[in-house]
């Protein structure tokens, strides 16, 4: 699940707990499109 955390941090959390944190920014569309695409793969993952 994707939450916003603290002070403007995005706070990623996958099904088997992994994290990922990154301000929004600058890097913000960068993150996005890694973050989709890396969500995509984990749904995909649990479907299987």
């Amino acid at each position: 699940t994707i939450q916003e955390a603290e002070d403007g941090m995005w706070k990623v959390v996958g099904a088997s707990g992994q994290y990922a944190g990154f301000y929004r920014g600058k890097k913000r569309s960068y993150f996005e499109t890694y973050i989709n695409q890396w969500a995509a793969e984990a749904v995909l993952q649990t479907a299987e």
